[in-house]
C-alpha cells in the first residue's frame, strides 16, 4: 500500500510511513501555528488476489482513497495572510538573477517592485511575489556565501591546473 498526507502548511508536514510523526515547521508559540485541522490523504492500494478478496473497494475497481478535510482555523482569504506565504521559486530565481547582474538588495528590491507595479498592483501585498526585506537580505548573504565557495574553489583548480604544467 502506498499512503501520502498532506497537510495545512500553516503547521506541520506528514512523512510516507504508516505511524505518521507531526515535524512543526514553526515554533509552537508562533503566530502561524494555528493547529490547522486541513488536510488531503491519498491511500493507493497495490493490486493482488488478497487485496481483491478482502477489500469491498478494490472488487469494485477502486484503487485508491482520497480523504479531503478543508476545515482551517485560519483565515485564508484575507490580506494578512497573503504576508505570511512563503517566497515562490520563481521570486527566488528572479532575485538571485538581480543579484547576478550586480544589484544590491535594495536596488534588487526597488526594481522588482518596479515590475509588479508594471505587471499589476494587485501582487505588492502578496510576500510569495513581493518578499520582506529581510529575505531579499538573507538571501543575498546566502548568494554571496555560495559565490565566494564557487570562486576560492576555481582559484584552486587554476593554481592546481598551473602547478601540473
Amino acid at each position: 500500500m502506498f499512503l501520502i498526507n498532506f497537510i495545512c502548511v500553516k503547521i506541520h508536514l506528514m512523512g510516507k510511513k504508516e505511524n505518521m510523526m507531526y515535524a512543526y515547521l514553526d515554533d509552537e508559540d508562533s503566530k502561524s501555528d494555528f493547529n490547522c485541522k486541513a488536510a488531503i490523504s491519498v491511500k493507493i492500494k497495490k493490486g493482488g488476489k488478497r487485496t481483491y478478496y478482502q477489500d469491498e473497494y478494490v472488487k469494485k475497481g477502486y484503487k485508491g482513497i482520497m480523504r479531503i478535510c478543508f476545515i482551517h482555523t485560519h483565515l485564508i482569504d484575507k490580506a494578512e495572510v497573503l504576508n505570511m506565504a512563503r517566497q515562490s521559486e520563481e521570486t527566488r530565481k528572479a532575485f538571485v538573477g538581480y543579484f547576478t547582474e550586480g544589484m544590491s538588495p535594495s536596488e534588487a528590491i526597488r526594481n522588482h517592485e518596479e515590475i509588479l507595479l508594471l505587471e499589476g498592483h494587485e501582487d505588492l501585498g502578496d510576500s510569495r511575489k513581493n518578499p520582506p526585506e529581510h529575505w531579499v537580505y538573507s538571501l543575498y548573504e546566502e548568494w554571496t556565501k555560495q559565490i565566494k565557495n564557487r570562486l576560492h574553489l576555481e582559484s584552486q583548480l587554476t593554481r592546481y591546473k598551473s602547478s601540473l604544467f
